[in-house]
């Protein structure tokens, strides 16, 4: 009885020493922080908040592979979480905000943020609501304007970080569109 469990421990050490060695290591991504500089919004934005969907809300990046299915990859995860990184992304995008002006404040709702695999070709599909209150509106009150973004980047390349720069993309794609969204509800009387 002894030998069988002195044979059966040994059996199941070495099965976890391959499986470690065969385990790939995790990569940790981040998105590019670095402005597109394409924005000139007439004012100031400031990101209030960003909301992640459930799905999101992981560490690994998403896969949507197939219509009703999404996966996630097992060895490649997010620096920090999604809330931080786009926030930081979108504060690129938009600057500093201005000592001078009433800003337009937003929040965000992140719905899909990953790669595409029903997309032909795949692509980083970002998928974001936004919520926009202007001039001297209170976040207490109802939104200004409220709209939803989506953006599908090709992926030009194999590795993750493909995706992630993609990713980055979409978002700068984005941005310009709620900056010019912002623009033309400033010019509302």
């Amino acid at each position: 009885m002894r030998t069988n469990l002195t044979l059966n421990t040994m059996i199941v050490a070495i099965a976890a020493i391959v499986c470690g060695c065969a385990s790939t290591p995790v990569r940790y991504l981040t998105l590019d922080m670095n402005s597109s500089e394409s924005i000139d919004n007439g004012g100031p934005v400031i990101v209030e908040t960003v909301e992640l969907s459930d799905a999101l809300r992981r560490p690994e990046l998403l896969v949507q592979a197939r219509e009703t299915e999404i996966e996630y990859y097992s060895d490649a995860h997010w620096v920090s979480s999604l809330t931080e990184l786009v926030t930081e992304k979108l504060e690129a995008e938009f600057g500093a905000p201005a000592e001078s002006g009433s800003p337009t404040r937003i929040r965000v709702k992140l719905w899909h943020f990953g790669e595409d695999e029903t997309a032909e070709p795949n692509c980083a599909r970002v998928k974001l609501s936004v919520s926009a209150w202007s001039k001297n509106s209170s976040l207490r009150d109802d939104a200004d304007w409220s709209r939803m973004y989506e953006e599908c980047v090709p992926i030009l390349g194999d590795d993750v970080s493909e995706v992630a720069a993609a990713l980055s993309t979409g978002l700068e794609v984005i941005a310009l569109q709620i900056a010019e969204e912002v623009a033309r509800n400033r010019s509302k009387p």
